[in-house]
């Protein structure tokens, strides 16, 4: 964590939320930063908003709306625009206490998976069905609608980590559904 608040320049005494993990507007990252705008100036001053738009930007302008938004918080935040290699990726998610996905479509992204593998606390909107989480066992926070992601990020915020229990299942569940080493047999029978 140390060496990600050094590199990323984040706070080591607030607890660093990402929001999305790309510059696509599909991560809806305005319709989360509202949300915690509405917080109270306490739970303001605690945490610290990250956005990594690097991968995906369309449009010059969607990114000023976001740092507009962000700047409207009051809360310290940072918007990462540089593409990162993966010791960089892996170094910044360490650094991240709390990962707020709101995308409108996914397809299982691997950014997501990483932060889970982390041990982080991950959310993610119920109009995207993992199926295999409940499958595996795996762990994260499902909201129903902004205003409710509002609400459930608010109590993560008070109590932010796993226990060590929930991170150990949520890792080695992650690994077997995206480890090379499990998804080998599959890939021979495939093309078998």
């Amino acid at each position: 964590k140390r060496i990600a608040c050094k590199k990323f320049s984040f706070p080591m005494d607030k607890l660093v939320i990402a929001i999305g993990y790309s510059g696509r507007p599909q991560q809806q990252h305005i319709r989360v930063i509202k949300q915690i705008a509405k917080y109270d100036n306490e739970v303001k001053n605690k945490i610290f908003l990250y956005c990594h738009m690097a991968y995906d930007t369309n449009t010059e302008n969607y990114m000023k709306r976001v740092k507009r938004e962000l700047k409207k918080t009051g809360c310290q935040y940072t918007v990462n625009e540089e593409y990162l290699n993966a010791s960089q990726i892996a170094i910044m998610k360490m650094g991240v206490d709390i990962l707020v996905h709101a995308g409108k479509y996914d397809a299982l992204s691997e950014s997501m998976l990483e932060y889970l593998y982390a041990g982080k606390k991950v959310f993610n909107p119920e109009w995207i069905e993992y199926g295999i989480f409940e499958t595996k066992g795996i762990r994260d926070i499902k909201y129903a609608d902004f205003e409710d992601l509002g609400n459930k990020l608010l109590l993560a915020i008070k109590d932010p980590y796993w226990p060590t229990e929930i991170k150990v299942n949520n890792r080695t569940k992650v690994g077997e559904i995206s480890g090379w080493d499990d998804l080998l047999p599959q890939w021979l029978e495939l093309y078998q």
